[in-house]
């Protein structure tokens, strides 16, 4: 019978030794190899993925992924003649060391961090040793760091618990499980299998942990595993040591509690942490088309798949365009653009105004001047001097596109537009548009302007006429006379 017990009791806190590669990171032996570390990974990503889902979804999402991995028991290196290691072993589980991981996933985002938090979930102030290590399911509750709470403690649950004394350590015949570790008495509140029904089960939660109490001395359970509720019911998710399993699975909790008749109740516990938030560091840069920053870039740290919210700021001399990239925080570290172009602004003065890029705050000056243009000599023109002022008077050279509006004289049409380089040098300017009072004209820089005017030809012309023979022109009023009179006096002649 001692024999019996003990090995129950092996099964339950995976004591054991097994011969493998380990590495040591700080003081403390590892075992970690790299099946364990791609799954750790994927876990994770799982996570990442279901950023935004509820607690109980991701411990269903992520206690699925186990599904089929191989139960190996005595999986734990350590004993009172083996120094401990820390065992992380994701691909062969026993039922305890199962939940062991499961509720370091829910604490941690990485791997450093998986590693760390395992230690305070497995061991007695995160002190890897083996008479630290959490040997007992109520360990949870009960010894630093306490990863959940007794569910079966409120007050809801008076009338179908049972509380038993038990002394944790102290098998039959006063005969201790593990050398050196202290007898502890606990209080153990559980459901009698009589009690356990549909309407009970219905208000456990998914990701629950639950222990399977036996009639055995020294022990508070033989076996963990996991809540998942369904649709059709109430069901056990645990890594299986049956025969016909050996492998993590899901199972109607009744249907369990119907093989194993030796089974006289339930513990339930719940975790007192919540899934740890997967964020995404976003940086908002604002920027011109060009590319260059005209703002102060924006660190946001946003939950992991959520949408990012972008303050589109008021920048003076630029509007807003659009932002460039997708708006949900699907990276680790991700760059949102939002895109600025440069304020169209129209500078006016004496009937002459100038649109361009630059500050409001600038003035234009615009001056109709009395300048000779000795190639322009034999024709009609205006000069104009414009240029940009700062707020103190100084001139701001111009270096961009700029479309000038000048007013001209009523009804004359403007032939060209110069920039006035000297007196004899002129450079030809592409007018874009005139009407009747004004010409507009592109240019990159200002200085003086000279509007060409077309010259005014006559309406008094003369009509001619080409001679059929020779071509020569002739008048037909005097012949056109003469030949009146002649028909008047002829007129007379017959009278007579």
């Amino acid at each position: 019978m001692k024999k019996l017990l003990l090995f129950t009791f092996i099964l339950v806190v995976c004591v054991g030794f097994i011969n493998k590669k380990t590495y040591a990171q700080s003081d403390v032996a590892i075992q970690f190899d790299d099946v364990s570390k791609t799954r750790i990974k994927e876990v994770f990503q799982i996570l990442k993925d279901n950023n935004l889902k509820s607690d109980e979804e991701k411990i269903d999402l992520i206690s699925a992924y186990f599904l089929e991995t191989p139960y190996v028991a005595n999986r734990m290196v350590g004993s009172n003649d083996v120094k401990e290691e820390l065992v992380i072993a994701l691909n062969e589980l026993d039922c305890f060391t199962y939940l062991d991981y499961l509720e370091t996933f829910k604490r941690s985002r990485n791997e450093a961090e998986f590693i760390e938090n395992l230690k305070l979930v497995r061991y007695i102030d995160g002190e890897v040793t083996y008479l630290k290590r959490k040997h007992f399911y109520s360990d949870w509750i009960s010894e630093n760091t306490v990863l959940a709470t007794d569910v079966l403690s409120d007050a809801a649950y008076t009338n179908l618990i049972t509380t038993d004394k038990v002394f944790l350590n102290q098998g039959k015949d006063n005969n201790v499980y593990i050398n050196g570790l202290a007898i502890r008495e606990r209080d153990i509140n559980y459901v009698p299998r009589e009690n356990i029904t549909a309407d009970f089960l219905k208000t456990l939660k998914t990701g629950d942990f639950i222990g399977f109490r036996r009639d055995i001395p020294g022990l508070d359970v033989t076996h963990t595993g996991l809540i998942i509720q369904k649709e059709d019911g109430t069901y056990l998710r645990h890594a299986s040591s049956a025969k016909s399993n050996k492998k993590v699975v899901d199972q109607k909790l009744t249907d369990y509690l119907d093989y194993y008749k030796k089974v006289i109740g339930i513990l339930v516990f719940r975790s007192n942490a919540s899934f740890q938030e997967f964020t995404s560091n976003v940086t908002i840069r604002y920027i011109d088309e060009k590319g260059l920053e005209i703002s102060n870039s924006i660190l946001k740290n946003v939950p992991y798949g959520s949408e990012i919210e972008v303050d589109v700021l008021e920048i003076p001399h630029y509007n807003y365009k659009n932002i460039d990239g997708e708006m949900i925080a699907n990276l680790d570290e991700k760059t949102i653009n939002v895109v600025y172009s440069e304020k169209l602004i129209t500078l006016d003065n004496n009937g002459v105004n100038v649109k361009g890029f630059f500050k409001d705050t600038y003035n234009l000056e615009a001056v109709k001047i009395d300048k000779v243009v000795s190639s322009l000599k034999d024709n009609e023109y205006d000069v104009y001097s414009i240029d940009i002022k700062d707020t103190q008077n100084q001139i701001i050279k111009i270096n961009q596109p700029l479309e000038i509006t000048i007013p001209k004289k009523e009804n004359r049409k403007i032939k060209s537009v110069y920039y006035v380089v000297d007196d004899n040098n002129l450079e030809n300017l592409e007018i874009i548009n005139q009407n009747d009072k004004t010409v507009i004209f592109k240019v990159n820089h200002l200085s003086d302007f000279s509007l060409v005017y077309e010259k005014v030809v006559s309406n008094n012309v003369v009509t001619t006429k080409p001679l059929p023979q020779t071509g020569t022109s002739v008048n037909y009023i005097l012949p056109t006379v003469m030949i009146l009179i002649s028909l008047f006096s002829l007129t007379k002649v017959f009278k007579k």
